[in-house]
């Protein structure tokens, strides 16, 4: 099993910090990848500072450099929770992610989330994004400046695969 890599999201880390996601206002945060290349396999919202926990939030859209990974926009938030969709309280689901671009070494990636909670001032917005470092396969780096899907020659040119 491959070592999970955790880039952590977060509003009170912004620069400057966002102490309370305000009601109804989508809200980008953002971190970088200053460890080396980064592929998302998911994401977690975290349960702090509301009373429905991931439920209390809409993910927006997900963008890595400004490019949004989503075809679908405004997904519940309980869809990256714990335990996310899962009815019994002993059962979890988890939500992969495959197919979406690395996030290259200091590029950013970014969640577009708005809270929709209970609280009239808001609240703090913590999540995780997990996944791994890129494989012999796995396209990061690329001559062109084409598109590039996570594994394979560019989209763009069909450069050659330097792997």
């Amino acid at each position: 099993m491959e070592p999970c890599v955790i880039l952590s999201l977060s509003s009170v880390a912004q620069t400057p910090p966002i102490l309370r996601v305000q009601p109804h206002q989508p809200t980008r945060i953002i971190t970088r990848a200053t460890d080396g290349p980064f592929i998302i396999e998911s994401l977690r919202i975290a349960s702090a500072g509301t009373p429905n926990g991931a439920a209390d939030w809409i993910l927006n859209d997900i963008e890595i450099d400004g490019q949004s990974q989503l075809t679908l926009k405004k997904l519940p938030g309980a869809l990256f929770g714990v335990p996310g969709i899962a009815a019994r309280p002993q059962a979890s689901a988890v939500l992969s992610l495959k197919g979406f671009d690395p996030v290259e070494q200091d590029h950013e990636l970014a969640l577009i989330v708005t809270y929709v909670g209970p609280h009239p001032e808001g609240a703090p917005f913590f999540a995780a994004a997990l996944g791994s470092k890129p494989g012999p396969h796995d396209r990061t780096d690329c001559p062109c400046d084409h598109p590039r899907g996570t594994q394979g020659p560019c989209a763009g040119c069909n450069c050659a695969d330097p792997a």
